[in-house]
């Protein structure tokens, strides 16, 4: 299968090398401005990978800048930049896309409304499917130019599309390259759900003396510490209230590392410890870490804004907001995803599920 991967940082050289490794022709795309992500992949003629994933050499059969030259003729696009780099993204695809493709998001956050949005306003009617994931499904890191590492890799992740009547359509095509992927309920799931925005932003800005008196340093599991991972279980408590008032499941990201790395324990302080994929890491260098800078703005803030709509109490989610935008002097409030910016403010909780569900 020809598959086109969108953004060149460490989860884009990875996803194209393992891809490749797997057989799939891949051609990987970095934004112009970007483009000295490209410059190890050009010069070695393709990636080599190592950790627990394939391993070897991968072939890269085109490392490009232009947007038309990277999706043309393939089946699926996956986009993997954080959330911050969506829109910039979505600009480039959306007037190239090609009837019959599924464009997935690696990770979510909510980018399927806002690419959804974007085709709409820009009145582009072509038949594609877009879809996303709950998360990233490696944990990795580029080492080197054209070299990459992977931690982990999670053993099963949840894919939707909008409307949820085409998650079909996305995984007959998306389980080709990630037999992991299996149907989320619909893409408000997929979004909500994902763990980075209860362990990210918790971890980081419970940890900030350390992070900026060290910089960046070695760390296990996000030093987390059992009063931390309270803080990260209330979150779960709130983002279940909406999950439920949507028609969702609870929130556990305790729950969830169960299914992407087989990690036990009775509370989210243990199941954490026991995450083998988090045993060795590296902390933020700062506060301006993309696990604030992403996470804060692209998902906390659209879920309290969603709660807000839903009439739901969400005070350890707008704390977290709030220390996070004083802390970095920065309204996370005004720049992030609010339920305006998604299309969903002044709908129902019906209206809104239909338009998810289909």
């Amino acid at each position: 299968m020809r598959i086109a991967i969108l953004g060149a940082g460490h989860g884009g050289h990875t996803m194209a090398a393992d891809l490749s490794l797997a057989g799939h022709e891949t051609t990987i795309y970095e934004l112009p401005q970007y483009q000295q992500n490209l410059e190890g992949v050009r010069q070695r003629g393709g990636i080599e990978l190592t950790g627990k994933a394939r391993t070897g050499f991968a072939r890269i059969a085109l490392a490009t800048t232009d947007i038309r030259e990277a999706i043309s003729g393939t089946q699926l696009i996956m986009v993997v930049t954080p959330a911050f780099g969506h829109q910039a993204f979505i600009e480039k695809f959306c007037p190239n896309l090609e009837d019959g493709q599924v464009v997935v998001f690696n990770t979510g956050n909510f980018a399927s409304l806002v690419c959804a949005n974007y085709l709409k306003r820009m009145r582009i009617k072509k038949n594609v499917t877009i879809a996303e994931t709950e998360c990233l499904i490696y944990a990795c890191r580029v080492t080197a130019p054209g070299k990459a590492w992977v931690m982990a890799v999670k053993d099963r992740l949840k894919l939707a599309a909008l409307p949820a009547t085409r998650t079909k359509k996305a995984l007959d095509v998306a389980t080709k390259a990630f037999p992991q992927f299996y149907g989320g309920k619909n893409v408000l799931e997929t979004s909500i759900t994902n763990i980075n925005f209860a362990i990210h932003p918790v971890s980081t800005i419970m940890n900030a003396g350390k992070i900026e008196e060290q910089g960046a340093y070695q760390t296990s599991h996000y030093d987390t510490t059992p009063s931390i991972a309270r803080v990260m279980e209330a979150v779960d408590a709130e983002r279940s209230v909406l999950a439920k008032a949507l028609g969702l499941g609870s929130v556990s990201t305790k729950e969830t590392l169960l299914r992407y790395y087989g990690a036990k324990g009775s509370n989210l302080y243990e199941a954490l410890v026991d995450s083998y994929a988090y045993k060795v890491q590296t902390s933020p260098a700062d506060l301006r870490s993309r696990y604030i800078t992403e996470d804060v703005p692209y998902g906390l803030v659209p879920v309290a804004s969603l709660g807000e709509i839903l009439k739901i109490q969400m005070p350890t989610i707008r704390a977290i907001i709030d220390l996070c935008s004083a802390a970095n002097a920065t309204d996370y409030w005004r720049e992030g995803l609010t339920a305006e910016k998604l299309g969903l403010r002044g709908l129902t909780i019906r209206q809104i599920t239909t338009l998810v569900n289909g």
